[in-house]
């Protein structure tokens, strides 16, 4: 009788032991494991999948000329972009490009950008007007254009901007420019913009500069130096050997075509001086403006449309400098 009972409960055990065996072995069955660990689920590379691959696709970064009316071109250049859904990752400028860069940098929304430049008006360059036949003494010193970037930019700095930019001054009499890259944007910008023969220089970090046209008209270097993507060169220059369009405003003082003529040269020096600069950008556009005078601010949204229309056949080009595929 207790052998029969003892037989009963070693059969018994046996039946419990096979019957989880069976079970862990069908537990382990699943491929995919997870652990949780806390309140976090750890998932083996199995479920996860391969990782996607980190984008390859680059900002470009936008060097813009000095060229007076003709850089309004520049505005149109970064439409064309914009509707290609090209990214801008910086700009740089001087001059009447540090006016378009900046404008663009605060506020990159196209709307409030094209309706921002629409406030500029020739005015705020040159003055037409006369008292007693005595016209406007150049340089002058630009009160109305002041008061515009006042009213465009306030208060704001650099550190309110939403695009990186860097805007370039040269100092009176000397070759040497100084990069600004901080403060107020209102200074840096009545600073960088000031034509040589058309804006008095200003007084800025106790010196007395100006658009750096002639010592440092293409910031190629220190675009390449920010290792942002690949550097587009917008060259408002690349005409100024041509013809002079004469400006087409009534009642002009009658130095400013002499004026007009002299930034020309000017221009031209920069250009040549500066060329191998040039060269080292990725992509150079040069808008057709050569039917726009330099001083014929009036004429800026045609100067715009030219800027926006350089860009059409370059944007093949531009995409595989970028690595943006075909939409």
């Amino acid at each position: 009788m207790e052998t029969r009972k003892l037989i009963r409960i070693i059969a018994l055990v046996a039946s419990i032991l096979v019957t989880g065996c069976a079970s862990s072995a069908k537990k382990n069955q699943n491929p995919i494991i997870e652990e949780s660990v806390g309140t976090s689920l750890v998932v083996t590379q199995e479920q996860q999948g391969p990782a996607a691959p980190a984008s390859t696709i680059k900002p470009v970064v936008l060097v813009l000329s000095p060229g007076a009316a003709r850089a309004f071109a520049q505005a149109g250049v970064i439409r064309a972009l914009t509707d290609a859904k090209i990214r801008i990752g910086a700009v740089l400028g001087t001059e009447v490009g540090a006016l378009i860069g900046a404008t663009y940098s605060i506020q990159p929304q196209m709307n409030a950008f094209e309706w921002q430049l629409q406030k500029i008006r020739e005015t705020e360059f040159i003055q037409a007007s006369r008292f007693l036949g005595i016209g406007q003494e150049y340089p002058m010193e630009a009160v109305a254009l002041s008061k515009q970037l006042d009213q465009i930019f306030g208060n704001k700095s650099f550190k309110d901007l939403k695009i990186p930019l860097i805007l370039s001054v040269e100092e009176k009499g000397a070759q040497n420019f100084a990069l600004i890259k901080q403060g107020s944007l209102t200074k840096a910008l009545r600073a960088s913009i000031a034509i040589e023969g058309l804006l008095k220089e200003v007084q800025f970090e106790n010196r007395e500069v100006r658009a750096s046209m002639r010592s440092k008209p293409y910031l190629v270097q220190e675009a390449r130096a920010l290792g942002i993507g690949p550097v587009i060169l917008v060259d408002s220059l690349a005409y100024s050997s041509d013809r002079i369009q004469k400006t087409q405003s009534d009642d002009l003082d009658a130095d400013l075509e002499d004026i007009e003529k002299r930034i020309s040269q000017n221009y031209e020096e920069a250009r040549d001086h500066h060329r191998s600069e040039r060269e080292q950008a990725d992509l150079v556009i040069t808008p057709d403006v050569r039917s726009i005078g330099l001083l014929d601010f009036k004429r800026k949204n045609e100067a715009i449309y030219s800027g926006k229309q350089s860009v059409t056949a370059l944007l093949p080009k531009i995409r595989e400098l970028t690595g943006q595929a075909k939409p």
